[in-house]
């Protein structure tokens, strides 16, 4: 346990590390090379951007951070990396979304907060059960402004945002949130239509 509750503070201070008081010059999304004309980020966009690979983020300083869904703690959870997600792809759409609304008045803030917000799942094999966290929403706060970027597929068809998965959805503000029960808004039940989750019992920490 000592060693979950240590990797987990490893993770919660690289991620504020590469974030925290830096302004963002330039925004990259990163999607499946689909035929061309078709814009998957673009496809919900009353409840926001929903990405194949990631996203990153170039700073005013010359860093560069990126964002995409991982296994590092469960089978699917979002991950925070140095460097740009270009080097770790081999095959990608890459769009430039600096200039589209609403990274466009949230980059004229620095980041002035992050939140992390830990989910956790039981997994049961045989006579051994184990509770496993992970991390599946990032909050930042630009000023008044308020960006989450979770590991989140949008499911229109029961108009929910399911979690462990392999998507990166970015939600943009508090009433979607809300809504969808992202980051701080608890989500009163756990993922039932996800096949890696092998018990009912999941929650928020």
């Amino acid at each position: 346990m000592d060693s979950d509750r240590e990797k987990r503070t490893a993770y919660e201070q690289l991620v504020r590390s590469l974030l925290l008081g830096r302004r963002i010059e330039s925004v990259r999304y990163y999607e499946i090379e689909y035929e061309q004309g078709y814009v998957g980020w673009r496809a919900h966009p009353e409840v926001g951007h929903f990405l194949d690979h990631g996203l990153d983020f170039r700073m005013a300083d010359g860093s560069e951070c990126n964002f995409t869904w991982d296994a590092a703690f469960n089978q699917f959870d979002i991950a925070v990396r140095s460097g740009s997600l270009r080097d770790e792809l081999t095959a990608f759409h890459v769009f430039d979304v600096t200039n589209v609304e609403p990274w466009i008045t949230v980059a004229r803030h620095p980041i002035s907060r992050v939140e992390i917000y830990w989910s956790w799942c039981d997994w049961t094999t045989g006579e051994r059960s184990e509770r496993r966290y992970f991390p599946e929403d990032i909050e930042l706060f630009f000023g008044e402004e308020v960006v989450l970027i979770c590991c989140r597929q949008y499911i229109p068809e029961s108009d929910a945002l399911f979690g462990m998965s392999d998507e990166v959805a970015v939600v943009f503000d508090l009433d979607t949130a809300r809504r969808y029960r992202v980051g701080s808004f608890e989500r009163e039940s756990g993922l039932p239509n996800t096949p890696f989750h092998l018990t009912a019992a999941s929650g928020r920490k």
